[in-house]
C-alpha cells in the first residue's frame, strides 16, 4: 500500500466511525488504485495500493496482524549470524521473525518502511518507523481514539481532531524551508520520528526510540581512507544487488553525476528489464550526458523532458507534489510527480542515487538540506540574536503578517533557539551537521520526493541502506564536514574518490565518460588533479550561472496564471498569507505559494 489510515478506539468501534476512516484520494488522476481494508473489534484500517502491484502488504496469524508499507530487508548482522546474505522480507516472513525473535526483531531489519503490528488478544497496537524515517507517518491521540495515517490531511479531516495552525512552526517553515524537530504545522498532530515505536494499549500511547545515531556519529574513525576505498565496493554492490534481486523490471535514474553512474556500474550487468531515465529541459546537460552514456554502452534510456507538455500540466503536478508531501514539498517538485507518473508505466520500483553526494561528500551546497538561514543560525555565536534578525527579514518580505510575527516573536525565538542548543550539544560542529542530515535533513529534503510520489512508485537507493550508512560512519567521510561550506579540491577528491574503485572494477568504461562537471572520474583519479580539471571547472562555473535543467521562474509564472487565487490577498484566522510577487526570487515565491496552497486545500485558509 502507499496510503493508509488506522483508527483505534478503547471500546468496540462503531459502524459510523468505521465509515469515516478513509485514505487520501485527491489528485490521483490516471492512477489505477485498489482500496484495501482490515477490520478488528477495536480498529479499522483503510488504504490504497497500486492495482498492478500484487506484492502482499499484510499477513495474519493467531490474532496478530502485520501491515507493511515500503521495503524491508534483513540486515548484515542478522544474515551473518545465519551464514546467509541480506534478503527481502514479505509480511508473512516478518511475522514469522517476530514470533521467533520477539521485540528484538527491529534490530535485525533495514529498509524504508512503516510497520503496523496489531495483537488483538493482548490489546497491543504498535507502529514502527525505519531508521531514516523517510516514509511519513502522523498521529493524533485523544481520550476517545488514536488515529494514525500516512497522510496528514486524513487526520485533519477526521471528526473531533483539533487542527489549529501552530504560528511558531509556520514561521520555521517559512524561514528554514520546513519545520525544525518533530512537529507539524498543526497543533495536536505529531509525526512519528525515525527509529521509533508508537505503542497503544487502548488506554494511552507511548513513544519509544529503538535506535539513536548520536553514538555512531560521535564515534572515533576506525577506518583509513585506503581501507574505506577498499571495502566500499563489496558493500555497495551488495546493497544494489539486494534492491535489484526480486525485481523483474524496474526504473533507474541516470543523471550527469556520480551517484547514479555508480548504480549503473552494477545494474548494467543485470539481466533485468531496466529503464534508465533523467529529467531536464530539452538540450540540458542532464539529458545529453546520460544519452551519451547510453549510446556508448547500449542500454535502454528514455529522458523525461520538461517541455511544453510538462509546462501545460505544471499546475496539476505542482499541486499534487504539495498535497502528497503533506505540505512539506513545494510546486518546484512538479518534475518529480510528472516524471514518476510517466515512469510508473514501466515499473513502480525505482532505484535512484538519492543521498549519495550528501552522505559521501562535505556539505557545500546551501539551499538543499541546509538553507542559508539555517547555516547562519547554526554557526552564530548568539542564536537568539540571529533568529531575531531573521524575523526582521520575514517582516521585510511581507509574506507573513507583521502582527502575527510580533505576537509570537518570543515563543519562536525560545523554541527555535532551544532546538539549536540541543543540536549543538551533539559532539563537534562537523558531527552535528552529519547528525542533522541523517536524522532530519535527508528525510525533510529528499523525503519530499519519496512521499509526494509514493502514489506512483517506490523509491529506493543503496546510499541510505542502514548497513552502508553505518559503514560510512566508521570511515573518515564525516570528517570532511570540518570544511563544510568551504569548497576545496582536496575534500572534493577525497569524497568523490569513494566512487572510483566501484566504477573501475564494475564497469571501467564509465571512468572515462564526462560528468556534469565536465571532467571524467578518471581525471579525478589523475596525479595531475586538480590542475587537469581547471578547464572543466571554468566551464562548469559558467554553466551554473544559467540552469539548463529547470526554469523555475517560467514555471511559477505559469502556475500564477492558472492559480491566481493563491497570489491574491486573503483573510483567515492567519490574516493574509500573501505571496510577495515583487522582489521575490522564483524559489521564495514557489515556497510561499505552496504554503498558502497547502493551508487552503486542507481548509485552514
Amino acid at each position: 500500500m502507499f496510503d493508509i489510515t488506522l483508527l483505534i478506539t478503547p471500546g468496540p468501534l462503531s459502524v459510523e466511525l468505521r465509515q469515516k476512516v478513509k485514505p487520501l484520494t485527491s489528485y490521483l488522476e490516471g492512477i489505477e488504485v485498489l482500496p484495501e481494508s482490515i477490520q478488528g473489534k477495536n480498529f479499522e484500517i483503510s488504504g490504497l495500493r497500486h492495482k498492478e502491484n500484487m506484492t502482499p502488504f499484510s499477513a495474519t496469524e493467531a490474532g496478530k496482524h502485520i501491515i507493511v508499507l515500503g521495503d524491508i530487508f534483513t540486515n548484515r548482522e542478522y544474515a551473518h549470524s545465519r551464514n546467509t546474505r541480506p534478503s527481502r522480507l514479505l509480511p508473512a516472513d516478518l511475522l514469522q521473525m517476530i514470533t521467533k525473535d520477539g521485540p528484538g526483531f527491529i534490530n535485525y531489519i533495514k529498509g524504508i518502511f512503516i510497520i503496523f503490528l496489531i495483537d488483538e488478544e493482548l490489546e497491543k497496537y504498535q507502529v514502527f518507523s525505519c531508521k531514516s524515517g523517510l516514509l511519513d507517518i502522523y498521529y493524533h491521540e485523544s481520550k476517545d481514539f488514536l488515529l494514525i495515517s500516512t497522510s496528514i490531511q486524513n487526520i485533519i479531516d477526521f471528526p473531533g481532531v483539533p487542527s489549529e495552525v501552530d504560528p511558531v512552526v509556520l514561521l520555521q517553515h517559512s524561514i528554514f524551508d520546513y519545520p525544525l524537530g518533530e512537529c507539524t504545522l498543526f497543533k495536536g498532530i505529531q509525526p512519528l520520528p525515525p527509529s521509533s515505536i508508537l505503542t497503544y494499549d487502548l488506554k494511552s500511547a507511548v513513544l519509544t526510540e529503538y535506535y539513536n545515531y548520536t553514538a555512531s556519529v560521535t564515534q572515533n574513525t576506525s577506518l583509513s581512507w585506503k581501507e574505506t576505498y577498499r571495502q566500499t565496493r563489496e558493500l555497495f554492490n551488495e546493497c544494489i544487488d539486494l534492491l535489484n534481486k526480486d525485481q523483474s523490471k524496474l526504473c533507474a535514474s541516470l543523471t550527469s553525476g556520480f551517484d547514479s553512474r555508480t548504480n549503473l556500474s552494477r545494474l548494467f550487468h543485470s539481466k533485468k528489464d531496466i529503464l534508465y531515465y533523467s529529467w531536464g529541459m530539452p538540450g540540458s546537460i542532464e539529458i545529453s550526458i546520460p544519452q551519451l552514456i547510453s549510446e556508448k554502452l547500449g542500454f535502454h534510456y528514455s529522458p523525461v523532458l520538461l517541455d511544453k507538455n510538462f509546462e501545460s500540466r505544471f499546475s496539476y503536478y505542482g499541486t499534487q507534489a504539495v498535497m502528497w508531501s503533506g505540505g512539506k514539498g513545494t510546486i518546484r517538485r512538479a518534475n518529480h510527480t510528472y516524471g514518476y507518473s510517466i515512469l510508473s508505466k514501466h515499473s513502480t520500483t525505482v532505484i535512484t542515487g538519492l543521498f549519495g553526494s550528501e552522505l559521501l561528500r562535505p556539505a557545500n551546497s546551501v539551499g538543499h538540506i541546509f538553507n542559508q538561514e539555517f547555516v547562519n543560525v547554526f554557526y552564530a555565536e548568539n542564536s537568539e540574536e540571529q533568529l531575531n534578525n531573521l524575523l526582521g527579514e520575514e517582516i521585510r518580505k511581507g509574506f507573513i503578517p507583521e502582527q502575527l510575527i510580533q505576537d509570537h516573536r518570543g515563543e519562536f525565538i525560545d523554541r527555535t533557539a532551544h532546538y539549536f542548543r540541543h543540536l549543538n550539544s551533539i559532539g563537534s560542529k562537523y558531527q552535528q551537521l552529519y547528525y542533522f542530515s541523517l536524522t532530519e535533513g535527508f528525510r525533510k529534503y529528499f523525503g519530499h520526493e519519496i512521499n509526494c510520489c509514493r502514489q506512483y512508485v517506490s523509491i529506493l537507493s543503496p546510499y541510505i541502506d542502514d548497513d552502508f550508512v553505518e559503514f560510512i560512519l566508521r570511515t573518515p567521510v564525516p570528517l570532511l564536514n570540518k570544511k563544510a561550506f568551504q569548497r576545496n579540491s582536496k575534500s572534493l577528491k577525497l569524497g568523490q574518490s569513494i566512487y572510483l574503485p566501484v566504477l573501475k572494477e564494475n564497469l571501467d568504461s564509465l571512468m572515462h565518460l564526462p560528468t556534469g562537471r565536465f571532467y571524467s572520474p578518471a581525471q579525478l583519479n589523475s596525479v595531475f588533479f586538480p590542475l587537469n580539471i581547471i578547464p572543466a571547472y571554468i566551464k562548469h562555473k559558467k554553466r551554473r550561472k544559467k540552469d539548463d535543467t529547470f526554469d523555475l521562474k517560467l514555471w511559477v509564472k505559469l502556475f500564477r496564471q492558472d492559480r491566481s487565487d493563491l497570489f491574491d490577498a486573503g483573510n483567515s484566522s492567519l490574516n493574509a498569507l500573501t505571496p510577495v510577487i515583487e522582489n521575490s526570487s522564483a524559489y521564495d515565491l514557489a515556497k510561499q505559494v505552496s504554503l498558502r496552497l497547502w493551508l487552503k486545500e486542507v481548509g485552514k485558509f
